[in-house]
């Protein structure tokens, strides 16, 4: 009979055996656009690159309506079909003077790979001149539309 020593000795050494090291990784960033299920559909691809190894960035601390720089930066990319190309230097010029006007505030920070990730959130004077500015691209739009269609009855949909 095994005694709690060998057992113990036993289960590291099968341990050691199954350990890999990571030969390539891949960051996977979770958000509303990119979930669980949409990360197990691409491990096939990723694979096939020669991505040994997947990780991701602290799931269960990102919030509805807060974004890291980066983040920032993509979905502007994104959300303009990629005719908008923000450069850091851009973006956190124009961050630090939202904040300076009280227009987004740091939600929190974290250090990801030795490296300070600030998360910014919308205040609420921040959404209510978001929504005002909105309205008035909207209504800008609509004229510009019945002046290239003046038969188009109530503007854009």
């Amino acid at each position: 009979m095994s005694t709690v020593e060998d057992l113990l000795q036993k289960t590291a050494q099968r341990l050691a055996q199954r350990q890999r090291f990571p030969e390539s990784t891949y960051r996977l960033q979770f958000h509303a656009g990119f979930t669980f299920r949409d990360a197990c559909a691409i491990v096939p691809y990723l694979s096939e690159l020669g991505i040994t190894h997947c990780y991701a960035s602290p799931y269960l601390q990102a919030r509805a309506g807060s974004q890291h720089g980066y983040g920032i930066i993509a979905d502007v990319t994104e959300i303009s079909g990629g005719r908008v190309l923000l450069r850091a230097g851009t973006l956190y010029t124009a961050l630090d003077r939202l904040k300076t006007d009280g227009l987004v505030a740091v939600d929190r920070e974290e250090i990801v790979e030795n490296r300070l990730r600030r998360y910014y959130r919308l205040t609420p004077g921040g959404e209510k001149r978001l929504a005002a500015e909105a309205a008035r691209l909207h209504a800008n739009a609509t004229a510009a539309m019945r002046r290239l269609r003046p038969g188009l009855a109530g503007g854009l949909a």
